[in-house]
């Protein structure tokens, strides 16, 4: 899902395993925040599963990071930090670039 977002069963946890968290961003600071949230709060975005992964979850993020000009061509991992009730992830910290199974056989075939 390029352009979302993923949580381990750890950030899922300390957010309190929400149904629906609210996406925050200082551009200033280039943090972004994740806050728990009920599913009808209309700034809500609903947590998936994450395919058969029954720990992991992910939220819908694209047209959030496309508003707010946020580079999600690679995948990333942050280390987060929770900060009173919003988990936060530093975009000038030093994330780890991911690249999952479907992007590694692509790059041996040589496609694009």
């Amino acid at each position: 899902m390029r352009g979302g977002f993923s949580f381990n069963k750890a950030a899922y946890d300390a957010l309190g395993s929400p149904e629906a968290v609210e996406l925050l961003y200082d551009r200033e600071a280039k943090r972004i925040g994740f806050r728990a949230s009920e599913p009808e709060n209309p700034l809500a975005y609903p947590v998936k599963s994450q395919g058969r992964n029954t720990t992991g979850k992910q939220v819908a993020g694209q047209a959030f990071a496309k508003y707010y000009d946020i580079d999600v061509s690679v995948a990333r991992r942050y280390a987060v930090d929770m900060q009173d009730d919003i988990l936060v992830v530093d975009l000038k910290s030093k994330g780890i670039d991911v690249t999952g199974p479907r992007a590694a056989m692509k790059s041996r075939l040589g496609e694009q």
